[in-house]
């Protein structure tokens, strides 16, 4: 492994310029650039205006319905419309007058017609050997031609009509008789036959209860007489009287009477083609409307044909000759509201986040982020324009519960801080509610949920938490609904009662979506801004890094060296409130420059073999001091983010290195003399700087230079590590080295505490475990004594 290093480490290999790391004079120009910065802003400001106020309704703001009206509506001009709504509502009302229609069936009397048939040939089979049976032979052959008919049809046979229709009877009148009620029973079920208590609701009378289609008799929709089973029973024994005598068309009566049932079956195709004749008669409904006239009071539930008049007459308004001038005024007062939010933005930003003032990467991002936000709900809203969508009022009511209006603060949250993300949600909940109508709920409900995903993001370092805190604050969305959804809604309405689940699980939806996309696009905005977030520094992190492996292979004393700088830098920003991650990952990488020679450094000097003994003092603090420039190039071709490349360039500050220093001038060499007229000069040993510029970068500074010095010290106590720790840190202060990077005396203090408990933690004594060897050899020497003594 180490010739698989030391391949690219060859000194005949031809060296490639070194990489500074330093930008661009453009790309400081863009970055600092005051000019750059105003046109960010007029950037910014155009785009919020834009979104704001796209598609405005002449009325001044967007009004949804079923939700209060944030304004009272009076016409200014006459029209007169056709009003779908109320077109639609009296073709209901027609289609309700239509009668239903029934047909008749047939299936009962073809069954009972076979049943007869079958009847009647068993009875002229019985008549062929009548006058050869006794009386009881009789009654046992009429009992089992009754049995068997029992079973085939559910009805009861008598003796005696059977003994009559026998007797009186011959085969023709049987047959006769036979044909003659099946047609009047046909004619009966053909003409259809109802139980009037099935059909009957409120006070119709007989007559207009449902219609009749006979399709075999009648060619075209008649009315036909309502034949109750009652009347259909007395209509087919007053019309067998006129063919037999009275007694005998009493018992085909009785026979038959099992198949006078309802066969009235309702007549779905037919129903609805009479409807939807009925629906194509009905003409448009015209809606008249008064100039003066109220459209919708203030703080009342927009109806839907209130919203429907609203939306007739902005498009009325539209094209009109002065709307123009009434919308470009809608404009003017959204442009001038929006620059005076931009401006407290920007006045708030000079106050807490100065910051973010001298980047413009940092000033874009942030318009970036809230320019992407307000175009999704913008979208939302269009969406709700279309055609065929705004006469929906069921996705008209979801739309505030589906904007995800808490993307752009948590991105913020996790990419520049938290005191802009808070900013950021309120500028995003405000020019959302004014999207949706200036509707306070929709500002309060947006607000909260952006905060509760900011709370949630504090720290954050693993892509499942940035999904869960976007569906925390989408809940937030859904208990504002459910809580509105009670206080608004009438429950006892079903549409309604509906309504609020669907908002619900929208709110939720939408969390959960948000999530998903902050995941996929953070690593965008991360390289495109050169942000490094928790989460990146936590994939860093992982000592299987190339250059971490690399370190732990040519150079492994400056490796562990880094892993004790990583502890100690880490809980001293834990303790002031700094990124300990943030000082781990920079503390594993601030040393990476020293594989190119890691002979030259005490740590990974091995056999007592040191080259520096063999050099001039000069030419070693060079050695030493190109470590710095060396971890730059390497943290560049790597492309490691920007602060690690900061933190590599000044974890030594312009510090001097003290003892090839003191060295040259306890040598004082002729060429040094030569050079410097007997003096030393200190540029030479000192390091190239530049000095700490952040917290993190002043804590790795102070614990590079106590962990190296403390492994010098002979004697490990609190005492001596203690007064270690105050004399490094007095020197760096003596020498300048914070005077760049906003650390307090007060928090020096605390880092020096935390240093002293992680050096006895890592300092900390073991027991010496007995050795049975030397006990034994003990114990020889001892008996010569013994012996003698005694």
């Amino acid at each position: 492994m180490k010739f698989f290093f030391s391949f690219f480490d060859r000194k005949d290999a031809p060296r490639r310029k070194r990489k500074t790391g330093r930008q661009t004079r453009f790309y400081q120009f863009l970055e600092s650039s005051p000019a750059i910065a105003f046109l960010i802003f007029i950037i910014v400001t155009g785009a919020f205006i834009a979104l704001s106020t796209i598609g405005v309704s002449p009325l001044g703001v967007s009004i949804f319905p079923n939700q209060p009206s944030p304004v009272t509506v009076q016409s200014t001009i006459d029209f007169t419309y056709e009003s779908p709504l109320e077109t639609e509502r009296e073709k209901e009302r027609r289609v309700q007058r239509i009668i239903p229609t029934f047909r008749p069936s047939l299936e009962h009397y073809e069954a009972f017609a076979d049943h007869l048939r079958t009847l009647f040939r068993d009875l002229n089979e019985l008549d062929e050997s009548w006058e050869d049976l006794s009386e009881d032979e009789q009654d046992q052959r009429l009992d089992a031609l009754m049995r068997n008919q029992a079973e085939s049809f559910s009805y009861t046979l008598t003796r005696r009509n059977l003994r009559m229709l026998i007797q009186q009877m011959d085969l023709e009148e049987r047959n006769l008789a036979r044909d003659q009620s099946l047609r009047i029973l046909r004619q009966l079920h053909q003409q259809g036959i109802y139980l009037s208590e099935d059909f009957r609701t409120g006070d119709q009378t007989e007559d207009q209860e449902f219609i009749i289609f006979q399709r075999e008799v009648l060619s075209s929709d008649q009315p036909a007489q309502h034949l109750t089973p009652r009347t259909a029973t007395r209509s087919l024994n007053e019309r067998l009287e006129g063919d037999f005598s009275r007694p005998l068309a009493r018992v085909l009566t009785d026979i038959c009477r099992p198949a006078i049932v309802p066969n009235l079956v309702f007549d779905e195709d037919r129903t609805e083609l009479l409807r939807q004749r009925e629906r194509d008669r009905t003409r448009p409904v015209q809606v008249s409307i008064r100039s003066g006239e109220t459209l919708v009071e203030s703080g009342q539930p927009v109806t839907p044909e209130q919203h429907e008049r609203l939306q007739v007459y902005r498009d009325l308004l539209i094209e009109q000759q002065d709307s123009f001038l009434f919308f470009n005024e809608q404009v003017v007062h959204r442009s001038l509201l929006i620059l005076g939010l931009l401006l407290s933005a920007v006045v708030y930003i000079r106050i807490e986040d100065r910051e973010t003032l001298k980047s413009n990467s940092r000033l874009f991002l942030l318009g970036l982020l809230a320019i992407f936000n307000l175009a999704l709900i913008w979208l939302l809203v269009y969406l709700g324009t279309l055609p065929g969508i705004r006469e929906n009022p069921t996705f008209l009511h979801l739309l505030p519960y589906l904007a995800p209006t808490a993307l752009a603060p948590i991105m913020v949250a996790i990419l520049v801080g938290q005191r802009p993300a808070i900013y950021m949600a309120l500028l995003v909940s405000f020019l959302a509610s004014l999207i949706f109508g200036l509707r306070m709920e929709t500002f309060v409900t947006a607000f909260l949920s952006s905060l509760v995903g900011i709370y949630f993001c504090q720290q954050i370092r693993y892509r499942s938490r940035l999904v869960r805190a976007a569906f925390l604050s989408g809940t937030v969305v859904a208990t504002a609904a459910l809580v509105f959804g009670i206080i608004e809604f009438d429950w006892k309405e079903w549409q309604e009662s509906l309504l609020v689940p669907a908002q619900i699980g929208s709110a939720l939806v939408v969390g959960f979506l948000t999530g998903i996309i902050l995941v996929g696009i953070l690593p965008l905005f991360e390289s495109l801004f050169r942000r490094t977030t928790d989460i990146s520094l936590l994939e860093l992190s992982d000592t299987n890094h190339p250059l971490l492996k690399k370190l732990q292979i040519v150079a492994p004393g400056s490796y562990h060296h880094s892993l004790m700088v990583a502890n100690l830098s880490e809980n001293a920003a834990q303790s002031i409130g700094a990124n300990g991650l943030l000082c781990r990952v920079c503390a594993l990488f601030h040393d990476i420059g020293k594989t190119i020679k890691p002979e030259y450094f005490i740590e990974n000097q091995q056999n007592g073999i040191n080259p520096h003994l063999d050099r001039n003092p000069s030419f070693s603090a060079l050695i030493i001091k190109s470590h710095v420039k060396e971890g730059v190039d390497m943290a560049l071709d790597y492309r490691l983010p920007k602060v690690i490349v900061d933190v590599i360039k000044q974890h030594h500050g312009t510090s001097l290195i003290q003892y090839f220093y003191h060295l040259a001038k306890t040598r004082g060499t002729p060429e040094e003399e030569a050079e410097t007229g007997k003096q030393v000069s200190e540029a030479t040993y000192r390091y190239d700087g530049p000095k700490p510029q952040f917290r993190e970068s002043a804590i790795i500074l102070l614990a590079d230079s106590i962990e190296a010095a403390s492994r010098s010290l002979k004697k490990v106590n609190p005492q001596a590590i203690d007064e270690l720790i105050e004399k490094i840190a007095q020197d760096r202060i003596n020498d300048d080295q914070f005077d760049e990077c906003p650390l307090t005396f007060a928090e020096i203090a605390e880092i020096q505490k935390s240093f002293s408990r992680t050096l006895l933690n890592m300092f900390h004594s073991r027991i010496e475990y007995p050795d049975d060897k030397k006990k034994d050899d003990k114990k020889k020497d001892d008996a010569p004594k013994e012996s003698k003594n005694a």
